[in-house]
């Protein structure tokens, strides 16, 4: 590798790490609060607000969400105003069957139907696109963000309404954040990485291993590829792997390799570009570990598809995002960046200790998801004394949302379109 490539990779890689600096994470972050703090003495709620909320979802410290959250508490009555985002009617047809999904229609006057709206971003749209109140009196409303941080505006505008928002969450701290706030707002135990259909990998499972990792990440920056360079380089045995990924931003396929030859490690690699989604799991029923390496994220969807081919999975034990849940016994190892490469020789020399596709079997896949989700979305209501005599639709996203009955599309896309009356 050329010296003047050597230090440019050198140069980003202490960039990176800058940027991941715990302590220097918090010190801008107390930054923020002082700021936040600044504008609420001058009686600026709104950008208050927005210096505290950031703290809140960037913190890890708990002693620094801690001080914001009672000011977060006693200032909802400032979200009484949804953003305004562009939106049309036209927009509608784009969203019904990717982003909002009908998961029960409306059964009668006194039995709503069940709305999933998914995305972080979908959620100030909805309001921009639909009478809110006429929408709220006929569907329970769920949301699935796709991102860890719920103390934003664009969440917490929603505790003006009266009629319960269901809010699924991942990650634990996101669901003790909403409970704590006494609201409409129910957290869930569930998801987007909860919802994979456990017949995508039917047809490759038992295929001969040619890799000994699969990642299954964008080129970006904080997926940290160079996290399992530098831990494989360290080792012995020449570990082969999978990448599997897409440009992200400005960062491309160009970019992992120079990493890897910084390492010395671009021989060992075997990288899969914009692969069909097929590809991509006979790609990890051909492996034998995955792993993830971002510290935070949403419920990334990788390592549970991983666990539905089988193979066990390497996470950060400081990852932010859910995944750090489905890490147990019988499915992988919760990892540090130190002992990255000693854990995946250990699940090398000893697979048969896992069980990673019936563990998911019996925990996350998207027939046990929508039970779960159904038995706590019928709870609510008919504790509020209100009907429930039809379960919503199971639905599934490998790799598109979708409804894992496929003899239901007709119908239930027949019940999106009824969605048009609510429309501005």
């Amino acid at each position: 590798m050329k010296s003047e490539n050597k230090m440019a990779v050198m140069y980003k890689l202490c960039l990176c790490r800058l940027k991941e600096n715990l302590v220097l994470l918090e010190l801008i972050l107390v930054g923020f609060l002082a700021t936040g703090i600044s504008y609420r003495i001058l009686g600026n709620p709104r950008k208050a607000f927005r210096y505290l909320s950031q703290v809140h979802r960037s913190s890890r410290t708990k002693l620094l969400r801690s001080l914001v959250e009672p000011y977060i508490n006693r200032s909802l009555f400032i979200h009484t105003e949804h953003r305004v985002v562009k939106a049309s009617a036209d927009m509608l047809a784009s969203l019904l069957g990717a982003r909002i999904l009908v998961l029960k229609p409306k059964v009668s006057a006194s039995e709503k139907g069940v709305l999933m709206v998914m995305f972080s971003e979908t959620l100030p749209v909805l309001p921009n696109m639909f009478q809110m109140d006429k929408l709220m009196e006929d569907y329970i409303l769920v949301f699935e963000p796709s991102w860890s941080g719920y103390c934003t505006e664009d969440i917490l505008v929603y505790t003006k309404y009266q009629q319960p928002v269901f809010l699924l969450g991942k990650h634990i701290e996101d669901n003790r954040f909403i409970d704590q706030l006494g609201s409409n707002l129910v957290s869930v135990d569930l998801g987007a990485s909860d919802w994979v259909d456990p017949n995508i990998a039917l047809p490759f499972l038992g295929k001969e291993k040619q890799y000994d990792v699969v990642m299954n990440a964008n080129w970006g920056e904080w997926k940290r590829h160079h996290i399992l360079f530098k831990a494989i380089s360290r080792l012995e045995q020449k570990i082969s792997v999978a990448l599997i990924g897409f440009q992200w931003g400005k960062r491309t396929r160009a970019d992992i390799e120079e990493l890897a030859k910084y390492y010395g490690v671009h021989s060992q690699l075997n990288i899969f570009e914009k692969v069909p989604f097929e590809k991509v799991m006979e790609i990890n029923c051909q492996s034998r570990v995955a792993i993830l390496l971002s510290l935070k994220e949403g419920a990334n969807r990788a390592i549970p598809e991983a666990l539905f081919c089988d193979i066990p999975a390497i996470v950060l034990k400081n990852n932010i995002g859910g995944q750090v849940r489905n890490i147990v016994t019988k499915t992988g190892i919760l990892s540090t960046e130190s002992r990255l490469g000693e854990d995946i020789v250990s699940i090398l020399e000893n697979p048969k200790r896992f069980s990673p596709r019936l563990w998911a079997l019996e925990n996350i896949s998207c027939i046990r998801s929508t039970a779960k989700l159904n038995s706590q979305l019928k709870k609510t209501i008919t504790a509020l004394g209100e009907n429930w005599t039809r379960d919503i639709a199971i639905r599934a996203n490998s790799p598109d949302v979708t409804y894992y009955n496929k003899e239901l599309l007709s119908e239930y896309e027949s019940y999106g379109s009824l969605l048009t009356a609510y429309l501005k």
